[in-house]
């Protein structure tokens, strides 16, 4: 609708002749009004008095004849204006601009924020029951079993025995101990006179020369001095460390 801005009283009387001069006709017609350009009629001032131009704020603009406010504008100033909330829950919602729909403004409900968070990091860190099968920090770096050149997968146990010396177990068999430095020499002479790894000076009996490496029964040798004199027979398997004719003595290690 035109703005039309009359006197309230009109003239009922023709006009005259003098155009030089007010006619009825000019003081019953519309007056126009100027305003500059994007401007509104109105008063700003705080107090009652004549109209005034009052320009358009931030998110309004015309379109044609018509005054559009921003949505966009109009939802930034709500919230400027919103009271605060420390905690959401789920029903709550959130303003923003869709990227993928010009921009245009949309809520959020918090649930759906938690939801699209949580998908986000399930990528980045291990899920609460992925943590579960986790074993702790063992707090030391661990000897890693297996994957060796040459070694098999077999379960690898070791651990302090009863006997004070460190025992080795592969899956169910038990492998013995582990020897140390300090435990040679006890373990040489616990092998003793006879035993098996230990050595001796004895007597070709066999009836043949027996040369170094070649293997005989403790019923072919006897235990022996330098001077080739025989004693008792060993038992067990030795052999021979160097050569010996028939009746001749030489070292033998004992091997079973």
């Amino acid at each position: 609708m035109t703005i039309s801005l009359t006197h309230k009283f009109q003239s009922a009387k023709a006009d005259g002749a003098d155009n030089s001069i007010v006619q009825p006709s000019d003081w019953n017609d519309n007056h126009e009004l100027t305003l500059a350009a994007s401007r509104l009629l109105g008063r700003a001032s705080g107090t009652s008095g004549a109209v005034e131009e009052v320009a358009l704020g931030s998110g309004l603009s015309f379109s044609g004849a018509t005054l559009n406010a921003d949505a966009l504008a109009q939802t930034a100033g709500d919230l400027a204006l919103a009271a605060s909330k420390t905690t959401p829950v789920d029903a709550d919602n959130v303003f923003l601009l869709d990227s993928a729909a010009a921009n245009n403004p949309k809520k959020l409900s918090w649930s759906n924020i938690k939801a699209t968070i949580k998908t986000y990091f399930d990528t980045l860190y291990a899920t609460k029951t992925e943590l579960g099968t986790k074993q702790n920090a063992l707090g030391y770096t661990p000897v890693q079993q297996g994957t060796g050149v040459g070694q098999s997968t077999n379960t690898v146990k070791i651990g302090w025995s009863s006997a004070a010396r460190l025992k080795v177990t592969v899956d169910n068999s038990d492998q013995g101990y582990v020897t140390f430095d300090g435990h040679v020499p006890r373990i040489v002479a616990g092998v003793g006179v006879g035993g098996i790894g230990g050595f001796g000076f004895f007597k070709n009996n066999s009836g043949s020369t027996v040369n170094h490496g070649t293997a005989v029964a403790g019923s072919a040798i006897t235990y022996s001095a330098t001077g080739a004199t025989g004693g008792a027979n060993p038992e067990g398997t030795w052999v021979a460390c160097g050569t010996a004719p028939n009746g001749q003595v030489t070292v033998f290690q004992r091997t079973a």
